[in-house]
C-alpha cells in the first residue's frame, strides 16, 4: 500500500487557511490563501506578494500596494502555484507518497486523533519523512531532508468554509 492510500483520497472542493516553510527551524515562506475548486486560488504570503488566479490567468503584485500584473500560465489549465501549497491541499502530487516503491515504515497515533507517518520513498530521490496526518486524513505537516537541511511545511486549513467568490476576482486592469 502505498503513503497516499492511507490519506482522504478526495480532493478539497475549497480551503482557506495558512501555510509556512521551514529550513533548520527557520522560516522561510509563510502566506493565507483560499482556494475553490477546480482552478481558483489567492494567496498572500507575509512578505506582501500576492496571487489572484483563476483557471490559466493569474494576477500578482509585490506589495498590497504596487500595481497588479496580469499573465497566463504557459503549460496546463491552471496556475502551478507554489508546489509547497499544492503539495498539502493535494497529496496525490507528491512522488514521495505515490511511488509504488514509498512505504510507510512507522506509524504512531497522534493526541487529537492524527497520525504521524515515517514514509521511506525513492522518488524523487530516496529518502525519508515524517508526514503528519489529521484525523480527517489530510496533510498537516511533512519533515524532511533538503539538500543536507530539515524542511518543514505545515498547514492549517479550513476545508469546512467556502470562501466569498469575490475573494478571486480579478484586480481591476491598472
Amino acid at each position: 500500500m502505498r503513503p497516499v492510500d492511507l490519506l482522504e483520497p478526495d480532493p478539497p472542493r475549497s480551503a482557506v487557511g495558512r501555510v509556512r516553510r521551514l529550513v533548520d527551524g527557520m522560516v522561510t515562506d509563510e502566506a493565507e490563501f483560499a482556494y475553490l475548486h477546480p482552478a481558483r486560488w489567492r494567496v498572500r504570503h507575509a512578505a506582501g506578494r500576492e496571487l489572484v488566479s483563476d483557471g490559466p490567468d493569474f494576477w500578482e503584485r509585490e506589495t498590497a500596494e504596487a500595481e497588479w500584473s496580469h499573465l497566463s500560465a504557459e503549460h496546463g489549465d491552471d496556475v502551478h502555484h507554489t508546489g509547497y501549497l499544492r503539495a498539502m491541499l493535494f497529496p496525490s502530487t507528491l512522488p514521495a507518497l505515490t511511488d509504488r516503491a514509498s512505504r510507510v515504515a512507522a506509524e504512531e497515533p497522534l493526541p487529537e486523533g492524527g497520525r504521524r507517518l515515517t514514509v521511506t520513498y525513492r522518488e524523487p530521490v530516496p529518502g525519508t519523512m515524517l508526514v503528519e496526518v489529521t484525523p480527517e486524513g489530510r496533510l498537516r505537516r511533512i519533515e524532511g531532508g533538503d539538500d543536507g537541511r530539515v524542511s518543514v511545511i505545515e498547514l492549517t486549513a479550513d476545508y469546512a468554509t467556502v470562501p466569498d467568490a469575490a475573494v478571486f476576482e480579478p484586480p481591476s486592469a491598472p
